[in-house]
């Protein structure tokens, strides 16, 4: 599915063209308000009430948000919450339908995720979700430079990932197809880690052989990460090192931490609060990798760095008492 959208009217004079236009939808983002919009408009416009019923559960469908397998409210004040599986209120024998009837796989993938959520959830509605989301990624194709298309790839991931955990299915096909993606440029940097800390976190077991992938992969790509990155790798590298047991990678990998840290204080000249914030960052890796040395040297620096705080400069009200608290204690 290419990331580019045709070009459509707006304006659809009944339910068989909004159909089409969903079928034909190529918009590979996860977030599209265009659905939102053209859903309304008709069902503001049409007149007899049956199939105005029916563009209210197309809205409602739009508006449904599933991310990390779980429905995701748009709205919610108190009691008040919206959209709610409640107002599918036939029993869902119009998801159903639309769920048997399209075959773009975003939308195929949705309605029979929404199913799977619901009182009506059966197997089957997962299987066929797993299948069109493996599909719609499969399929896409996108700029790696395009931030919001690698976010919307992870989102669609993680949705199909925890299906596949809750149903045992798919599952190393679905791990076997990132590990792919790894060292290939249809992702960033930032989506390969998000991916593969999301699965080392929601894995129900998962084979150490994969566990080692992801540690050689990462191992290898620190040295060259941008910095914005840099940091998320040495946590998840800590993570994958104590899940295989190596001691001195753990101990390693905190070092770098710490060290990380320290590099970030080049532009702040070792001064003010942010100083402090990444003294006291680097101080707690450096222990955790128990390298003396660093922590007794990175003591001074933070006792020198708060000497350079100027309280009576702070021009705003810190009202939050944990961080008054530790004001005073200066």
């Amino acid at each position: 599915m290419k990331s580019s959208k045709p070009y459509y009217k707006m304006d659809f004079k009944n339910l068989d063209e909004y159909y089409e236009y969903l079928e034909n939808d190529t918009n590979f983002q996860y977030l599209d308000l265009n659905t939102y919009k053209y859903i309304t408009a008709l069902r503001d416009k049409i007149e007899d009430e049956n199939t105005k019923k029916l563009c209210s559960y197309e809205l409602f469908f739009a508006d449904f948000s599933i991310e990390e397998g779980k429905h995701i409210l748009k709205f919610q004040s108190g009691a008040n919450a919206y959209p709610t599986l409640e107002l599918f209120d036939d029993n869902f024998d119009y998801i159903k339908t639309r769920a048997n009837k399209v075959q773009n796989p975003k939308y195929k993938a949705k309605y029979n995720h929404l199913l799977w959520l619901s009182p009506q959830k059966h197997i089957d509605f997962a299987k066929e979700a797993i299948e069109s989301y493996l599909s719609l990624l499969k399929n896409s194709s996108f700029s790696v430079d395009d931030n919001l298309q690698c976010l919307s790839f992870g989102k669609y991931f993680k949705n199909l990932f925890i299906l596949s955990q809750t149903v045992n299915y798919k599952k190393d096909e679905i791990i076997s197809y990132l590990i792919s993606l790894l060292e290939s440029d249809k992702l960033n940097d930032f989506t390969k880690y998000s991916l593969m800390d999301f699965i080392i976190e929601n894995s129900k077991k998962i084979d150490s052989l994969i566990t080692q992938k992801f540690f050689d992969y990462s191992k290898n790509k620190i040295s060259d990460l941008d910095e914005r990155v840099l940091e998320s790798y040495l946590k998840l590298l800590v993570i994958l090192s104590r899940k295989l047991n190596l001691k001195d990678e753990i101990y390693e990998f905190h070092e770098k931490l710490g060290d990380y840290h320290i590099s970030q204080l080049e532009n702040e000249k070792n001064k003010g609060f942010i100083a402090h914030h990444y003294y006291t960052n680097a101080l707690e890796e450096y222990k955790k990798a128990n390298n003396k040395e660093k922590i007794e040297q990175t003591a001074v620096l933070l006792e020198q760095a708060k000497k350079t705080i100027d309280l009576k400069k702070v021009s705003f009200e810190l009202e939050d008492e944990k961080y008054n608290k530790l004001l005073n204690q200066w």
